[in-house]
C-alpha cells in the first residue's frame, strides 16, 4: 500500500510547447497534505498545464516535480483523484456502468464500489436508476458523475480543474462542503477563476498570470480597515448623516461599517453612534477579500 502523498512541490519548473509557444515560466510551488489550495487567473493564464504538470500527463521543459520530496508525477500513485477542466465521457456507455469499472480499475472490490458509488451518487442527488448513457445526460449530469469518480476511491490527494463547470448552486454547495471534509486528510488543488466561488473554501491559493506563477497567498490577510457592527441598523436618514460626516466609511453589511482610519480615529465614529442609540456590537479588523489579493498581486502590489 502505498504512502499518503504529503507534500507536493515544482521546483523553476517551465514547460514549452514549441518555440512560440509557453505554456509555463519559471513556477515553484510548495503544497502541503490537509490543505485546500486554489491556483486563480485568467483563462490561458498556465493553471491547466501546471496540473498536468504535476499529474505527470506532459513533462517539464525545465525544472522539477517532486511528490514527497522525489522527482516524480503522481501518475506513479494510486490514490490520486482527477477531474479534468473539460469531461469528455465514453458516449455509448451507461453512467453506473462507467463508474463500475472505474472504481474497479483503481483496485476497490465490487461490493465496496457499488456502496460508494451509492453514497457519492445520493449525496450529488445523481439518478443512477434510468440506466442512462452520456449521451443522454446533461452537462449538470456528466459533471456530477465526472466528480464521483475524483472522489470514488476515496484519494488522499484530488486535482480539481474548474470542477463547477455546469453545476447548479445547490450541486456547488454540495460540492464545496464535501471538498472541505475530504481536505481533513487529503491534499485539494483546485483551478479556477470565478473568485466569489473559492473566497470561504480555500486555505492557500497562487495567483497565475501571463503563463507565470506570481506566488502563494493566504486569505487571511488583514488590512489597515476596521470593521464596527451593531446590534441594529441606523435609520436612513442617521445612515446619510453618518457617511456625509464621515466620508471613509463604507457599508460592510446590513449591520456593519467598514472604516480606514487608525484606531484611535474610530472613538469619533463610536461617538455618533452613542448619540444616535446606537450599541456597538464588536470591532475588528477587516481581511481583504480573495479578489482584492489577486487584484493586488497581478498588479504587482504584493508580492
Amino acid at each position: 500500500m502505498q504512502k499518503p502523498i504529503q507534500t507536493i512541490e515544482l521546483q523553476d519548473v517551465s514547460k514549452y510547447y514549441n518555440k512560440k509557444r509557453v505554456g509555463l515560466r519559471d513556477c515553484t510551488i510548495q503544497m502541503e497534505s490537509g490543505t485546500i489550495n486554489a491556483f486563480i487567473g485568467k483563462n490561458g493564464s498556465g493553471k491547466t498545464t501546471t496540473l498536468k504538470l504535476i499529474l505527470g500527463l506532459i513533462y517539464p521543459t525545465y525544472g522539477k516535480v517532486c511528490i514527497d520530496e522525489t522527482y516524480s508525477s503522481l501518475l506513479q500513485y494510486q490514490q490520486v483523484g482527477y477531474l479534468p477542466e473539460k469531461v469528455h465521457l465514453p458516449t455509448n456507455v451507461v453512467l453506473s456502468d462507467l463508474l463500475m469499472y472505474i472504481g474497479l480499475s483503481r483496485g476497490l472490490s465490487a461490493k465496496t464500489c457499488k456502496a460508494e458509488i451509492k453514497t457519492l451518487a445520493d449525496y450529488y442527488e445523481l439518478d443512477l436508476s434510468k440506466k442512462l448513457k452520456a449521451s443522454e445526460s446533461s452537462k449538470g449530469m456528466a459533471q456530477k458523475a465526472a466528480i464521483i469518480q475524483a472522489f470514488l476511491h476515496r484519494p488522499n490527494c484530488c486535482i480539481l480543474d474548474e470542477p463547477t463547470s455546469g453545476l447548479d448552486p445547490i450541486a456547488k454547495k454540495q460540492l464545496f462542503d464535501h471538498i472541505k471534509k475530504v481536505s481533513q486528510h487529503s491534499m485539494v488543488i483546485i483551478s479556477g477563476h470565478h473568485l466569489d466561488e473559492l473566497q470561504g473554501l480555500i486555505d492557500n491559493f497562487y495567483v497565475f498570470d501571463k503563463n507565470r506563477c506570481l506566488g502563494k497567498q493566504k486569505l487571511s490577510q488583514e488590512t489597515d480597515n476596521y470593521i464596527i457592527y451593531t446590534n441594529s441598523a441606523l435609520s436612513e436618514q442617521a445612515e446619510e448623516r453618518l457617511f456625509r460626516t464621515f466620508p471613509m466609511l463604507q457599508k460592510a453589511d446590513t449591520n456593519g461599517y467598514q472604516i480606514d482610519v487608525e484606531m484611535q480615529e474610530i472613538n469619533l465614529v463610536l461617538a455618533f453612534f452613542v448619540k444616535q442609540g446606537i450599541a456597538i456590537a464588536k470591532i475588528e479588523k477587516s481581511v481583504d477579500s480573495l479578489e482584492s489579493l489577486y487584484l493586488k498581486m497581478v498588479n504587482g502590489e504584493t508580492k
